[in-house]
């Protein structure tokens, strides 16, 4: 059970970096380690980490010092954004206050197979 949780923890990690990355490279031209740490609330050390892992898997692409997605990565972020937005918007549409929703569809996005995400979405 513990393989699965720390995988399932890596994954999750990586989605919400992927997520960053991609409203970091919307928002502004140049993205650096130092902008996804800030933006993740994390260190320098744990974006390094990160960033290698998902290099390592052709998620992200370093030139130089200057992070992007590739096309795969890109994608993938996409769909976890989508993801989260629709489970803002249908939480807020509930009732419930946007910060909240906001938390709680991270959580949602993580924990919901694409099976039973597709149906919802309709």
């Amino acid at each position: 059970k513990r393989m699965v949780y720390s995988a399932m923890k890596i994954m999750r990690a990586a989605e919400d970096y992927l997520e960053a990355m991609l409203l970091l490279e919307n928002s502004q031209e140049k993205v650096h380690s130092v902008d996804l740490a800030r933006a993740m609330g994390v260190t320098r050390a744990s974006v390094c980490r990160a960033v290698g892992s998902l290099c390592e898997s052709g998620f992200l692409a370093m030139e130089g010092r200057l992070l992007h997605l590739t096309e795969k990565g890109k994608a993938a972020a996409m769909a976890n954004h989508e993801k989260q937005l629709f489970f803002e918007q249908m939480l807020q549409k509930a009732g419930v206050a946007p910060e909240q929703a906001r938390q709680d569809a991270c959580r949602m996005k993580h924990a919901v197979s694409d099976e039973s995400y597709l149906c919802l979405k309709g």
